[in-house]
């Protein structure tokens, strides 16, 4: 009885392994989907929210209104796109309530995840161009 309880733990722990595999055989990682121009789109919304974290290197920017279904609404600028869009003046050109546009990887890749801006359109004043974008992003993690 014991001998066929332990055969039986391994096989369901085999079969479990082997569908685990099989599953997740063609997910790609955060890391090269956010570095894939391909991945880009961008959408359009409204600001409802505005704020630095507690040490100013990361806005985070939540959008209404989107032109596209996303599976959030939460955005973040960090690292060297931050600090292009604090050299264009983004705390007075950009405030709740306004139209922007962001051009952003949509996969989501899970609960706290906060999808990263590789563009900013502001009332038409582009303050972060696509290809300076994600040329941060990219270097970012190396």
């Amino acid at each position: 009885m014991k001998k066929n309880y332990i055969v039986l733990s391994i096989a369901v722990v085999l079969i479990g392994f082997v569908i685990f595999c099989f599953c997740h055989k063609n997910d790609i990682s955060q890391e090269q989907y956010i570095k894939d121009e391909s991945n880009y789109i961008t959408v359009t919304g409204t600001v409802s929210y505005l704020s630095f974290n507690d040490d100013r290197t990361v806005l985070h920017i939540a959008l209404t209104d989107l032109s596209e279904k996303l599976d959030d609404n939460a955005f973040k600028v960090f690292g060297e796109n931050l600090k292009v869009l604090q050299q264009k003046n983004i705390e007075q050109k950009l405030s709740v309530g306004m139209n922007v546009s962001i051009t952003t990887a949509p996969k989501y890749f899970g609960d706290g995840y906060v999808f990263p801006v590789a563009a900013l359109v502001v009332d038409g004043d582009e303050l972060l161009d696509f290809e300076t974008g994600l040329k941060n992003i990219r270097e970012q993690d190396e």
